[in-house]
């Protein structure tokens, strides 16, 4: 990856550059997500500074936990519920046990949906999009 494009820069972020990324923030994103912990569970951090170190993006790539589950639907409304359950719970003991306090499930079907709403779920902020390589 290349560390400067057309008069940009891109550095790994370190704490000096978190009350810059602040006023950003505050600016024009308070409404819209609370200020992240940028140096704190994130894969990687980054500001992207132009030529005189003024902050134009500031990020980072953190790990999300998914549950993928495939369920049998010839079983009964009841099991296919106990199963859910226990699915649920064995996923949240997995993501804690690796520090994460999340879990994202990417549901079509609208009474998967209102029983994952039962157990806590609710529904993100902005539209959930995916790029794959």
């Amino acid at each position: 990856m290349p560390s400067s494009i057309n008069g940009l820069n891109i550095k790994n972020l370190i704490p000096t550059d978190i009350p810059e990324i602040r006023k950003i923030h505050e600016k024009y994103f308070k409404d819209e997500f609370k200020f992240p912990d940028f140096l704190k569970g994130y894969v990687n951090a980054f500001v992207i500074q132009d030529d005189d170190g003024s902050i134009i993006v500031a990020g980072g790539v953190r790990p999300i936990m998914e549950s993928i589950l495939i369920t049998d639907l010839s079983c009964t409304p009841r099991e296919r519920y106990e199963g859910l359950r226990l699915a649920l719970n064995a996923s949240q003991v997995a993501c804690e046990r690796i520090n994460h306090f999340q879990l994202h499930a990417f549901v079509q079907d609208d009474l998967w949906i209102h029983h994952l709403e039962k157990y806590g779920f609710k529904d993100t902020k902005g539209k959930s999009l995916v790029i794959s390589w």
